[in-house]
């Protein structure tokens, strides 16, 4: 009785594992999109945040608090939570970044934002 495997069974071992390595690196590669998305959201807020937080305690408002760069652009908060791009008010629904089917839009007055599906941007 002999031990070990065929040459074979290893091939057949290393099929399978090479099926399975690509199914999932194109999923990751999907979702990395998502997540970027995510990530910029997040940051969105946290400057929001910051910015109306910062102001609160009396501090004389600094520029670079309640900043995120986004592309080649600058999106900046004041204090009430309202946005700016590029130290000019945003006036209308804008989008800030597009990933596959989704973006991310932001409400200027109340610095609200929403990731918005599908692939038309009214």
């Amino acid at each position: 009785m002999k031990k070990g495997f065929t040459l074979f069974e290893l091939l057949i071992v290393m099929v399978v594992v090479g099926i399975l390595s690509s199914t999932a690196y194109f999923s990751l590669r999907i979702n990395r999109d998502y997540f970027e998305l995510e990530a910029l959201y997040l940051n969105l807020l946290k400057a929001k945040y910051q910015a109306i937080n910062y102001d609160k305690r009396g501090v004389e408002t600094n520029l670079s608090i309640g900043c995120v760069k986004v592309e080649r652009s600058l999106i900046c908060f004041d204090r009430f939570g309202r946005a700016y791009k590029n130290g000019k008010p945003i006036t209308n629904p804008t989008f800030i970044a597009t990933f596959k089917n989704r973006s991310l839009l932001l409400f200027p007055q109340t610095g609200y934002l929403k990731v918005v599906s599908g692939r038309s941007r009214n």
